[in-house]
């Protein structure tokens, strides 16, 4: 478990590895009382507490955990469930030497990601930093069931811009959260080899409630319409799915659709709805908010278009 701080911000979150999953999770943020010297964590037997200024918060994580080391930016480790350990006044004061961890405070998230190497497919992204100032950014790869995937870190000089693929393990599919010091521009791109094609995401910044889908066509013969869209948040979202003729009919409606917390969902449309043919636009309301994306697809064809979710107006 780690526990990240961010003092200009007046914020923290834990960090921690779950062993019967083989992942990464991380809390919500919190908010914790500026102006502190010191901190540090207390392992007990179930828990891990937050410290600053020497002594315990109402911040805790609950588990079991044994010590292990301190490492660079205002992180403090422990890892291991095998036995009971306990640390206690175990504080870094921030005038150490220590690396002071990024205050991220803009946000952007891209709805899919793949890394198969069946079909030869890959997901990049570009970034552009159209700011006078460095630009620090934490990509973070969430899987499709909400677990952390991978993380890295990148840095963007003023004015500067950047391109990568994504660092992923093989066969991985979810979707990705960009956190950066300074506002972010860019876009993702998703390709593959077999049959050859590619297409792009653009960096959304918002997250809403209700968004609607401008243009949809799904059958069995001609075309497909892939629903992509991801839940950042700490709780389940439940989705609902209602589309509209072109008369402005409700003619299909498909209700809870489960998205796990942290999670994205993928879905082909004409399978979703049993086999019924959609046209027109598509109406998606969501118990959380998040962002969405249309894969629109020629099955007699190579022809691909992607279609953004717009927000109701």
């Amino acid at each position: 478990v780690a526990v990240a701080l961010y003092p200009r911000q007046s914020k923290m979150k834990f960090v921690y590895w779950v062993p019967a999953s083989g992942t990464w999770m991380t809390t919500d943020y919190y908010d914790i009382a500026g102006g502190f010297a010191s901190f540090g964590m207390h392992f007990t037997a179930t828990a891990v507490i937050l410290r600053l200024n020497g002594s315990d918060t109402d911040l805790s994580r609950q588990g079991s955990f044994s010590p292990a080391s301190a490492v660079n930016r205002f992180w403090l480790a422990a890892s291991g469930v095998g036995f009971q350990g306990s640390f206690d006044n175990v504080c870094v004061r921030l005038d150490d030497g220590i690396t002071e961890t990024p205050a991220y405070d803009n946000f952007s998230y891209v709805p899919y990601l793949s890394n198969d190497a069946a079909s030869g497919r890959w997901t990049g992204l570009a970034l552009t930093n159209r700011n006078t100032n460095a630009n620090q950014v934490l990509v973070e790869y969430y899987s499709r069931a909400g677990s952390l995937l991978a993380l890295e870190e990148k840095e963007l000089a003023a004015n500067g811009q950047t391109a990568f693929p994504a660092q992923l393990p093989a066969g991985s599919e979810g979707w990705i959260k960009v956190s950066s010091t300074e506002p972010l521009q860019g876009l993702a791109l998703v390709g593959q080899s077999s049959p050859e094609s590619m297409f792009d995401m653009d960096l959304k910044t918002e997250l809403f409630t209700q968004l609607k889908l401008p243009h949809l066509a799904a059958n069995s013969s001609s075309w497909s319409s892939m629903l992509m869209l991801c839940n950042p948040n700490s709780s389940a979202a439940a989705i609902t799915l209602k589309a509209y003729n072109g008369s402005g009919v409700n003619y299909a409606t498909k209700q809870d659709v489960q998205v796990p917390a942290y999670g994205s969902l993928q879905e082909n449309l004409f399978t979703l709805f049993s086999g019924q043919e959609l046209s027109g636009t598509m109406l998606i309301e969501s118990t959380q908010p998040i962002t969405a994306f249309l894969l629109y697809d020629s099955q007699e064809t190579t022809w691909r278009a992607g279609l953004s979710a717009v927000p109701v107006q």
